[in-house]
């Protein structure tokens, strides 16, 4: 039970230092390209690898659970790709304004304003 919690806590703070490092990177790269230009790139490289995963994925299912029947993979599919989909364009339509608002300002501001969500969300959650 140790190690889980200290390999969780160590994994927890690899993401943060990437995550705040990121900033200063993004902020790099509005030197040389816009903002929708960085954003297609990330993005881009982001389905390859998800793409990538989730086939791997669908493969080692297909292989664990084979009963399931025709109509409900297609149902499956169906919902996946929509909600996919309704994902991506929320997730591309936020990083392009973050990408944007960095143009005109620091790294650090526009960390500081993102990290909210920290805030925000147990909020939301209180009052369900």
């Amino acid at each position: 039970m140790k190690n889980k919690r200290l390999l969780g806590n160590g994994i927890l703070i690899f993401t943060a230092l990437v995550w705040g490092t990121a900033f200063v990177f993004q902020r790099v790269g509005m030197d040389d390209i816009e903002p929708i230009t960085f954003n297609a790139a990330r993005m881009l490289l982001a389905a390859v690898a998800i793409g990538t995963l989730s086939f791997l994925i669908r493969n080692k299912e297909k292989s664990i659970n084979p009963s399931r029947s025709k109509e409900e993979i297609r149902n499956y599919n169906r919902n996946t790709i929509i909600g996919g989909i309704c994902c991506g364009i929320f997730l591309t339509v936020a990083g392009v304004f973050q990408q944007a608002g960095l143009v005109y300002t620091t790294a650090g501001k526009a960390g500081f304003i993102t990290a909210m969500y920290m805030l925000l969300v147990p909020i939301k959650k209180l009052k369900k």
